[in-house]
């Protein structure tokens, strides 16, 4: 997969799809509470694909 790849895949993504998961743990007792910044990062990278792609391939190739 190419980093174009991943930001199409990136750029697809619905964060808030995410939200009957969380329901469904917290139901289950589990703690939640971070929930929102792991949704708010997801909302973050897919405003920020460029940004985001470029970070990702700095850390994989560090030049």
């Amino acid at each position: 997969m190419t980093f174009d790849e991943f930001g199409e895949y990136l750029n697809s993504l619905d964060p808030n799809l995410l939200t009957p998961y969380k329901e469904q743990l917290e139901s289950l007792g589990h703690d939640v509470d971070d929930f929102i910044y792991i949704q708010d990062y997801l909302k973050e990278a897919r405003n920020n694909i460029t940004f985001f792609q470029r970070l990702l391939k700095s850390l994989i190739n560090p030049s």
